[in-house]
């Protein structure tokens, strides 16, 4: 499968959306596109505090490809299950014009999938190892065609966070998300200082002080993980296990199921720059840990996430980052969430038919 690339090396006549422009071009994104049909452009608004999310202007050479096809576009994603400014519509809309992804900006509407709570989906068989059915939120599963535009970043769950999971938990309302995540439950480790800022963070209430130290309820715990990254000193843990690896299992349904339908109507860009070690669901972006790489997109996500991870992997780590020092050609992933299993989830999207993780790679300069 190709999977084209460009760099993000610049000059006067040949800046990054001449490059965009150049990809798509040669991959025939304006002929897939018919006059009139509504195009989700499904991208990551990013969590207020979060600086690592996909530049907005990014999206807005997109959305006037699209409507130089003549489609008609609109900016979408869904709600959050964790406690934040995405938790409803109207504060999820505030904080993407916060940053960047307004009207007036984007030339196109921006539009909440899954209604004002996330509620408003649609049921889908799948009869998956992990999944009877799945969900897709409305804003998504009624668009002509879909356009996936994923900031490529590391994950401490999934390993990875690039055009798979963008579809799977991005275009699943809340009680999707939830289901993907309710296979494990973190803990607290004995080194815990009662700071309770994960306390504050946590949307289902499952976290308190017991004696001076954050107490995680099992019952009421949906696994998120977002406690993860808010601790100030990695004082909570994920508690490794089989059932963790079905999280990325899950994922993979939900993108099969989701994408069932988009058959020969879908288009996925990556983005790999500012690769955060973090997903950019956290209020807060570390220092990027490999330097910018350059843009890639396809018509397969499975193989435009292992071109991906490839080029990441090839790259070394870049100083003052959580990757100094680590050599070019090591698996990044593995040295950030040794306990993550990724090549799993790639080989069993393959089997889901959502790809191959074989690619060739096309340079477009």
């Amino acid at each position: 499968m190709k999977v084209y690339f460009t760099d993000l090396n610049c000059s006067y006549k040949n800046d990054v959306f001449k490059k965009i422009r150049r990809v798509t071009n040669e991959m025939s994104l304006h002929k897939k596109i018919s006059g009139g049909a509504l195009v989700a452009v499904k991208l990551h608004f990013g969590e207020m505090g979060n600086l690592a999310f996909l530049n907005p202007l990014y999206a807005r050479e997109i959305v006037d490809i699209v409507k130089g096809a003549g489609g008609k576009p609109y900016l979408t994603d869904t709600n959050t299950l964790y406690r934040g400014k995405r938790k409803n519509a109207p504060s999820h809309l505030e904080n993407a014009y916060a940053h960047g992804f307004s009207p007036l900006v984007m030339g196109a509407p921006v539009y909440i999938s899954g209604g004002l709570m996330g509620d408003t989906c649609k049921e889908i068989a799948m009869n998956g190892e992990e999944n009877e059915k799945v969900y897709s939120a409305e804003g998504i599963y009624n668009a002509d065609f879909l356009v996936i535009l994923s900031h490529f970043k590391f994950h401490e769950v999934a390993g990875f966070g690039g055009a798979l999971k963008n579809a799977g938990m991005g275009c699943a309302p809340v009680r999707g998300k939830l289901a993907m995540h309710s296979f494990y439950t973190p803990y607290v480790m004995n080194s815990c200082v009662g700071c309770a800022k994960c306390v504050k963070w946590c949307h289902s209430a499952a976290i308190s002080l017991v004696e001076k130290r954050a107490f995680i309820d099992p019952e009421k715990c949906v696994g998120c993980g977002i406690c993860i990254g808010i601790c100030p000193d990695d004082h909570i843990r994920i508690r490794w296990s089989e059932k963790t690896g079905r999280v990325g299992k899950s994922m993979m349904e939900y993108a099969a199921g989701i994408l069932r339908d988009f058959k020969g109507r879908a288009f996925y860009m990556n983005f790999l720059e500012k690769i955060s070690p973090q997903c950019d669901c956290y209020p807060f972006s570390d220092n990027p840990v490999v330097e910018d790489i350059g843009i890639l997109a396809s018509y397969d996500p499975v193989a435009l996430d292992a071109a991906s991870i490839d080029l990441v992997n090839a790259a070394a780590g870049r100083p003052c980052s959580e990757l100094e020092g680590i050599a070019a050609g090591q698996d990044k992933i593995a040295e950030l969430y040794p306990d993550v299993k990724w090549k799993q989830q790639l080989a069993y999207a393959e089997k889901l038919g959502l790809g191959t993780r074989a690619y060739t790679l096309v340079d477009v300069r």
